[in-house]
C-alpha cells in the first residue's frame, strides 16, 4: 500500500488540506510502513471510526481519482492479517450464500468474462463477487482473494450463473453512492430504536416495500438488510423476494 504512484500523491497534496489529506494519506500508507485502517486512524486522531470514514469519503470526492478506491479495496482484500480482510471475507461469503445458496464446485465456472468482444473465448473465473469502480472491474472469490482485474475498457461483458450478460460501467463507486444518496438521503446512516420500531410496525402491516423505503429515505438493500437484522425475514432472503412478499410500486 505504500507504493503509491507519484501522480496520485501529487493530486492528494495539491487538492486536499487538513484532516482530509491526513486521513487519505494514512489510509494509503503514504510516508508510512503500511496503510492504516479506519479504526487505527480514529485512535490516532481521537475521532470516531465513522468520522474517519466521512473524511475519507469527502477526500475521495474532491480528489476524483477512481484508482484510489481500487487501491484501498485491493489493499483490504490482499491483507489477510487485517481485521478488515476478515470482515471482507465474511461479507463476501454471506453475499454469495444469499445470491446462490452455495457456490458451484471449483471445477465449474462461476463467472465468464469476455475481453474485447463476445466473439472471443470467455475467461472463466471461480469468483463470487465483482466490483466495478470506474476504471477497473475487480473479481473476488469466496475467500476474499482477488482473482481477476482488468481495465473497464477491456471488458466487453460479464456473465454470472443463470444471469444475462452485463457490461461494466465506467461510473465510479463514489458516483453510484452519491446517486443512491440523492434518492435515499439516509442510506448507510446508523439506525436507532425508533426507526426499528417503525420498520417492525410497517412490516407487520405488510406496507408496500417501496413505500417503506421512501418513508425511511433508505435504499431497498438497506431496508432488506435491516429486516434480516431484526429477524423479520430469513437471512438468505433477497430484495426481490421481499418485494414479492410485501408488494412494490
Amino acid at each position: 500500500m505504500t507504493d503509491i504512484p507519484n501522480n496520485i500523491q501529487e493530486r492528494i497534496a495539491n487538492t486536499l488540506v487538513g484532516r482530509e489529506r491526513q486521513v487519505l494519506e494514512m489510509r494509503l500508507g503514504i510516508g508510512m510502513a503500511r496503510g492504516q485502517t479506519l479504526a487505527e486512524i480514529g485512535e490516532v486522531l481521537s475521532i470516531s471510526r465513522e468520522r474517519v470514514r466521512q473524511l475519507q469519503a469527502s477526500a475521495l470526492r474532491k480528489v476524483e481519482l477512481p484508482e484510489i478506491n481500487v487501491i484501498l479495496l485491493v489493499g483490504e482484500i490482499k491483507n489477510p492479517n487485517s481485521v478488515s480482510a476478515i470482515k471482507w471475507k465474511k461479507r463476501v461469503q454471506e453475499r454469495v450464500k444469499r445470491k446462490y445458496g452455495s457456490l458451484k464446485p471449483p471445477e465449474q465456472d462461476a463467472v465468464k468474462v469476455w475481453i474485447g468482444s463476445t466473439l472471443s473465448e470467455p475467461i472463466n473465473l471461480f469468483a463470487s463477487w465483482a466490483r466495478v469502480d470506474g476504471s477497473r472491474p475487480l473479481f473476488v472469490n469466496d475467500e476474499g482473494e482477488l482473482v481477476g482485474d482488468w481495465a473497464t475498457e477491456q471488458v466487453h461483458s460479464i456473465q454470472w450463473p443463470s444471469e444475462a450478460k452485463v457490461q461494466p460501467s465506467p461510473t465510479t463507486h463514489q458516483e453510484r453512492m452519491d446517486r443512491i444518496r440523492e434518492a435515499y438521503p439516509r442510506a448507510w446512516l446508523a439506525w436507532d430504536s425508533n426507526e426499528d420500531d417503525k420498520l417492525r410496525d410497517q412490516f407487520a402491516k405488510s406496507i408496500n416495500f417501496d413505500s417503506i423505503c421512501h418513508s425511511h429515505a433508505r435504499a431497498p438493500g438497506g431496508i432488506n438488510a435491516r429486516l434480516r437484522k431484526l429477524q423479520l425475514i430469513p437471512q438468505e432472503q433477497t430484495i426481490s423476494e421481499t418485494r414479492r412478499m410485501l408488494g412494490a410500486d
